[in-house]
């Protein structure tokens, strides 16, 4: 091919040269011959094989992926509890104001006293041995004992008064234990009572039964009593006050 191509040069050259000769001389004298440069034939470059050669991919190292876990399945896993329920707080009860203490009386002597005090238990045990003779009796209130028989309830700590339910008859008791230092007063107005009896309007019947009253004490205890059994009455008493 570089052959073909020198030789195309050579010959256009030498055409060139011919046509030089042959123009008139006169149109030389007015027109400079024109030069043509000589062209040097250049070789062309060879190209240069290059070999390309598929390139091979570096060889990376394989790098272990982690293992995915493995997905638990439904049955596998286990059953969640149920949440318990939270419990309610106990929500404090309002405390009450507290009332400012009051002043506490003095007691007085109960009119139906507790069944476990001597003073009960020797009526009970009079009101059973003479139970077919006794008329049936009331109990005196603590208003009626201070006008009937002229005793304050507060110089008592426990007493029985009976009084008969009909005027036509005059039986009566009165058991009490006495606080200290009241037994004189207590036992003048027994005695009081005892002699309003006797002055009073009586069927000659009750008149013996008035004056034949017993009146006993036994330390804090007293038994006044007005009765056809009073002998008996008394031995009671001396049974549970002595």
């Amino acid at each position: 091919m570089n052959q073909r191509i020198l030789s195309l040069l050579l010959a256009g050259t030498l055409s060139l040269t011919l046509l030089a000769g042959c123009a008139p001389k006169g149109s030389e004298s007015s027109q400079p011959p024109e030069t043509t440069p000589m062209v040097t034939p250049t070789q062309p470059a060879e190209p240069t094989e290059t070999s390309v050669l598929p390139t091979e991919p570096p060889e990376t190292e394989p790098t272990e992926t982690p293992g995915a876990a493995p997905e638990s399945t439904p049955g596998a896993a286990k059953p969640s509890q149920t949440p318990k329920p939270s419990e309610k707080p106990n929500a404090a009860p309002p405390q009450k104001p507290q009332a400012s203490p009051e002043a506490t009386p003095v007691p007085t002597p109960s009119e139906s006293p507790d069944s476990s005090s001597v003073v009960t238990q020797v009526w009970e045990q009079i009101a059973a041995d003479l139970a077919d003779v006794l008329p049936s009796s009331m109990d005196l209130t603590g208003d009626d004992l201070k006008s009937t028989y002229g005793i304050d309830p507060a110089d008592l700590e426990d007493y029985v008064c009976k009084l008969p339910m009909m005027s036509a008859h005059i039986t009566e008791f009165f058991i009490a234990k006495v606080k200290d230092g009241k037994m004189d007063a207590v036992k003048a107005a027994l005695q009081a009572r005892q002699e309003a009896l006797a002055g009073g309007f009586l069927y000659p019947s009750l008149v013996e039964l008035v004056e034949d009253y017993k009146l006993v004490v036994n330390g804090n205890y007293i038994l006044f009593c007005i009765t056809e059994n009073a002998d008996q009455a008394v031995e009671i008493f001396d049974d549970y006050t002595k």
